[in-house]
This record gives structure tokens, C-alpha cells and sequence, in this order.
């Protein structure tokens, strides 16, 4: 088992030469992972913020902050897209972080078996689980 700490126990928001300095600290203290919480779309360099990570031999995980700006189930079109705009980002965002990452041994990739949803009743991604 592999055990991590998310940088928002130190820092919001989080940048990137504070996540350098982060990320040396956390594996000091023996943490086999760091979460990066995706704050602000633009503001933070993913693909530095692994490299910087791997040295420090860290996994790397990423997470959302879902504000009601984001929400993908409101009434509000225009809220719903830019929702779906926000976890595209997120989606693109773990990709840079974790490429060539060793500890990503486990990275969700879309099949023929899933659909993604932005109706007006509700969103998500949907999976069968049959071949």
C-alpha cells in the first residue's frame, strides 16, 4: 500500500515553485505519493510539477475542486459547460502531471464500453462492465 498527502495540508493556492519545495519536504517525511488539487485552470505548470515529483521518487495523483461554478447536474447550461470545460482541463492536467510517472500504474483511459453525459438531468461517465 502506498500512502500520500494532498499539498492543500500546507498550501492554497498551490503554484509551482511551491510545489517543488513541497514535494521535497513530503518525501522527506516518507510519503510515497502527493495529490495536487487542480485549483485554477492555467496557474500551474503539470508537466514540470512531475518531473519534479518522479526525482523525488513521489507518485503523483491529482484531484478537483468542484465549486458550484463547476457543477455538473445545475439547471444552468452554461454552468454545466463550464463544469465539463473544468474536468477536460483536470483530464488533460493528470495526463501532463503523471506522464512517464512509474507510480501511475493504474491511469483510467475511456473504452468502447463508456460514454460521457452533460444533459440536463445529469453527467458523468458511464461504464459497462461487459467485454
Amino acid at each position: 500500500m502506498k500512502i500520500g498527502v494532498n499539498t492543500w495540508v500546507w498550501s492554497s493556492p498551490l503554484t509551482t515553485d511551491e510545489f517543488a519545495r513541497l514535494a521535497a519536504h513530503i518525501a522527506g517525511m516518507g510519503f510515497d505519493l502527493i495529490e495536487v488539487p487542480i485549483e485554477t485552470p492555467g496557474e500551474f505548470d503539470y508537466a514540470r510539477a512531475g518531473a519534479v515529483a518522479r526525482d523525488h521518487g513521489l507518485g503523483i495523483t491529482v484531484c478537483a475542486a468542484m465549486s458550484p461554478d463547476r457543477d455538473l447536474i445545475h439547471p444552468d447550461g452554461a454552468i454545466r459547460t463550464n463544469g465539463m470545460d473544468y474536468v477536460r482541463h483536470c483530464i488533460e492536467a493528470a495526463e501532463a502531471i503523471t506522464k512517464e510517472n512509474a507510480a501511475n500504474d493504474r491511469v483510467w483511459r475511456p473504452t468502447s464500453r463508456c460514454h460521457a453525459s452533460t444533459s440536463a438531468v445529469g453527467g458523468g461517465v458511464s461504464c459497462s462492465s461487459r467485454a
